[in-house]
Formats: C-alpha cells, structure tokens, sequence
C-alpha cells in the first residue's frame, strides 16, 4: 500500500478545526469548487456559518486556531508562547492567491508581512531589458516581505505564486502594536531578519565574484554602471539604516537613537544617524564616552543615571543643549568580529532600559552590523566597475591624443574623478632632465602651463628612482617642500606618484595625484596607477614621442 503522507499543519484546512460532522463540510466544498470564476469563490466557513452547521463563536475560535499553527510554522515566530501567538494571530487576515498572480510586484510600496500557508512562491527579479532573474522559492512556514518593514515597504522584488496559494497577511504598523507590546516578539523578529540578512550578504559576495570574473567588455560594463540605479541603491540601503535606527527607539520606548561607525581614516566614532532636531554630525575618540566604551571594550553598556556613571562624556550635553539621564549601548560586530561600531538608544520614557530592551538592542545591533557591511560590499563592487570604466575612458582619451599637451590636458581632466582625489596631472621631463612641466586641465586652444624645478618636487625624487611613491601626509616627508603649497595658495595633504618610461627606457614623465577625497591612497589606487602607467608607456611608445617634445611648452616657472 502507498505511504499516505502527513499534511503540514500549515496546510490543515479549516474544517480539521470545526467541531462539525464531513458530510457538511464535504458539502460545502462541492457548493465552493462549483464557482468557477476563482476570485468569487466563498470561503468555506461562511458557507458553514450561513448552512448553520457551525456557529459564529466556534467559527472564530477556529480560525483563531487555524491561524495560530499556521504562525507556529513560521521561522519568524516559532520561539514563541501561547500568549504572544494568540496576539500575533488576531492581527493577521487569510488571503488566497491565483496560481500565476504577482501580488508582490518590485519597486512598489507594499506595506505588508505575509506567511506562507500552503503553495509556493517564486521570488525574482526584473532586470531592464524586461529578464526575470529569479531569487528563490518560497515554501509553506516561510515568511514573505519581512525586509520591507525595514524600508517602508518598497520591494526590492517581486514574488508571484506558483500555484494557489493560501497566506495570512499583516501590516507593518499592526506589527509595530504587537512588538512594542510584547518584546519577545520584537526579539524573535530581530533575530530571523539578522539571519536573513547575513544569507543575502554572502549570496551578493558570491554574485559579485562571478560578475568579477565574467564579461568586462566596455559595453557590458557601461550596462552595470546605470548611475542613477546605483544612488537609488545606496539611497534605499541608507533609508534602511535610519529606519532600523528609529524602529529601535519606538520600540524601546526611548527619546533617541544613534548609529556610530568607526571611520578608518581618522580612528574616530562619527555619528551615521541621529534622531532629533536638527542634529549635525557627531564625532567622538574611541574610548570617549559611553558609545567609545562600548566599542573600545566590545561590549553592552546599560547606563541608569548618566551623569553618575563614570563613562558618560557630558561634553555632547552642553553642545546641544540636551539632557540625557539613562544610555542602552551595544556594539556593531561584522562577520569577522571586527567592531564597525554601535547602535545606542537614550533616555527611557519611563524608568531605565531593561533584559529585554538589551535583548531587543544586541538583535538591532546584529541586524545592523550586516546592513552595514552589505553597505561597504555594494559600495566597493559599484567602485570596482567605475573604476574599471574609467580607466577604459582613459585608455579610450589617451588614445586620441596626438601630442604631448593634448595627453597631458586630457589627463588632467579624467584623472581625479578616475581617482576621488582632488587633482591628477601627468608632469612631462625636459630634455634636460631638470624641468618637470604640465597644463592646466582646461582643454582649450592656449591651456595654462606650469613648470617646476625637479629638485623641488616629489615628482623629481621618483624620476630619479623610477619607483612608484605612496604619501599619506606630504608634510610629514623630507621630499616634500611645503614652500609650493604657499605659492601656490593650496594645501597637500596626501600624494601617489608614478613614473612613465618612455622607449629609449628613460622617465617620459610622472604621474602625480593629490589629495585623496575620504581617506589616503590605498593599495588599489596604486594598482589602478600602475595600469594607467604601462598603458601610458605603451602609446609613448607607439607614437614615437621623446621628452623633448616639452622643451618647446611655454608657461611659468617655479
């Protein structure tokens, strides 16, 4: 005999939780499956509740009981007691979907959690060209939409069902009443998202990689680089942080949050959202404060009266005007267990922050911790392709050149966006190998031409050693002669130089960039140098051209 298998309680239908005999409801479906037309189908327990083979009470308590093993199944609230189940359930509604019908669809706003009762979903996405590219299947006791109560609601993609499929659908804002009401809810919640989170941030890492190693060619890259997609992404991973920010307030109760981040630059905690009037950002040394103790220490700090505990930094008080009296901080851990930053909640509208507030905080500071590092994944791989792009632009310009002013004046121009610096010049050798010369970045008939002495120069110091020159601060360097910046009425404060060989193995010329925008030069700038330089060496060399073509360049000297 076949082995019958077990329905999954997700999928028991209504009629296991009546009290009523199988001959009515056996009725009721026939009297159902007549109606044709999918969508005026009655349910089956209004055609009970109408045939009066069941009452109203037994009707609701059966639904009530339908929903709540329905929600037992689902990842999202299978940690859950009777008491917050039954809460959950009465906020939830049945709907049933055609086989075939989106009712999710990318890009919209959908302000809705649905969980999966029985069917199957297909989640995907739309690229421009009108492909789907599908993202995964759903399955009865998953849960659909959880992210977008995180981004009001606005679906990254869509999900359409595969056959029919039956669902309980709630609201965000009904969500919001039951976690501020109940933590363990909240907590629950946190913690499926964390996880969730931390799957997709691995299966982009693995995208990214297979999209590394794939097509490079220009027109395959220019299709990535869809600028204004790639600020509607930035703009919805922030909108993301700030909204995970202020659910953490309203859900604890408190009159402000803050997400700090480290900045790697400067060693310093600034602040990445801050709730409030009008608040500016805000910067503290690590160890400075309650937040600095947070990260310095890795560790959760629950402050009850801020200005008698020792951590608290009163500084930020009298800036502001503010009066802060008690501080819940946890630590931001990546993947890595490298502390990014911490997520800190103050002033408790009544009493102190409690087990559960540091609970519902640590599964904030998780869920934190991913989006931010899923922040910095999306920002270098979007780097990675314009940087890519642009050094086919390079290749592309300096291809048209056909002299030396003409490279150098187009250099000038692509150079520092190429870079995020705030100015990249190619310095051409003289003949005489003691003139360093370059034009100004403005292509015209008669661009402006400097020159200088190379013994006042960095750039005199790498031609003399052909080595590649990498300055985090200029003025800490003996090489460099900050007497130019007077002159020049300018501030340097990092460079990365390079030489050019031309054929006869001598310097063509130096490549100088100044002044990294965020940061200092990094060990990628100078491999994305490098190519510039030999690519810069090989149409030297394919033009012929010699360093005394600058002994003719008019301009100032210096």
């Amino acid at each position: 005999m076949p082995v019958e298998r077990a329905m999954p309680p997700t999928s028991r239908p209504l009629g296991e939780y009546l009290a009523c005999s199988r001959d009515y409801i056996e009725e009721a479906l026939g009297r159902q499956g007549a109606v044709s037309d999918f969508d005026l189908r009655r349910r089956i327990g209004e055609i009970l509740l109408e045939a009066g083979a069941v009452g109203l009470e037994d009707l609701l308590g059966a639904v009530e009981r339908q929903r709540t093993v329905r929600l037992r199944a689902c990842s999202l609230f299978s940690g859950l007691g009777d008491r917050e189940l039954a809460r959950l359930a009465a906020v939830f509604q049945e709907v049933t979907i055609p086989a075939g019908e989106s009712f999710i669809r990318q890009d919209e706003r959908d302000p809705c959690l649905y969980v999966i009762a029985a069917g199957t979903c297909k989640v995907f996405r739309t690229d421009e060209a009108g492909h789907e590219i599908p993202l995964a299947r759903v399955f009865p006791g998953e849960p659909v939409g959880e992210m977008g109560y995180f981004d009001d609601g606005v679906r990254s993609a869509s999900v359409r069902a595969v056959d029919v499929v039956q669902c309980l659908r709630a609201t965000y804002d009904d969500l919001t009443d039951v976690f501020e009401s109940l933590p363990a809810v909240a907590a629950a919640f946190m913690e499926v998202i964390t996880r969730r989170l931390r799957s997709t941030n691995l299966l982009y890492q693995q995208n990214q990689y297979q999209l590394g190693v794939g097509d490079a060619r220009p027109a395959a890259i220019a299709g990535l680089l869809d600028l204004a997609r790639v600020r509607d992404l930035e703009g919805g991973i922030d909108r993301l942080l700030v909204r995970m920010v202020h659910s953490a307030s309203r859900l604890m109760d408190a009159e402000r949050a803050s997400l700090f981040l480290v900045d790697p630059a400067s060693g310093e905690l600034w602040s990445k959202v801050a709730q409030g009037e009008d608040v500016h950002e805000i910067r503290v040394p690590v160890g400075s404060g309650v937040v600095g103790w947070c990260v310095e220490h890795n560790d959760l700090a629950n402050v009850e009266e801020a200005y008698g505990d020792a951590r608290f930094n009163a500084d930020v008080d009298r800036r502001t005007g503010y009066r802060t009296r008690t501080v819940l901080c946890a630590p931001v851990r990546g993947s890595a267990g490298r502390v990014l930053g911490a997520v800190q909640v103050i002033n408790k509208h009544v009493g102190v922050f409690t087990e559960d507030d540091e609970s519902l905080l640590r599964a904030f500071a998780a869920q934190a911790a991913i989006a931010v590092e899923n922040v910095n994944l999306f920002r270098d791989v979007v780097r990675g392709y314009r940087r890519m792009a642009g050094l086919l632009e390079v290749a592309t310009e300096v291809g048209r050149s056909r002299d030396v002013l003409g490279l150098v004046v187009r250099l000038g121009r692509l150079l520092p966006a190429l870079f995020e610096c705030e100015r990249g010049r190619l310095l051409v050798l003289d003949a005489d190998g003691e003139t360093l010369w370059c034009a100004g970045p403005v292509l015209d008939d008669d661009p402006p031409i400097t020159r200088y002495s190379r013994a006042r120069l960095v750039a005199g110091e790498v031609a003399r050693s052909r080595e590649t020159v990498n300055l985090p601060d200029v003025y800490e360097d003996e090489r460099f002669d900050p007497e130019l910046d007077r002159e020049e009425d300018w501030r340097t404060r990092s460079l990365l130089l390079a030489p050019v060989i031309d054929e006869s193995d001598r310097v063509f010329g130096i490549v100088e960039l100044a002044n990294r925008v965020e940061g200092v030069f990094e060990d990628e700038d100078v491999a994305l140098l490098k190519a510039i330089v030999a690519h810069l060496r090989a149409t030297v060399l394919v033009n012929g051209w010699q360093t005394p073509a600058g002994t003719s360049a008019p301009g100032r000297g210096r």
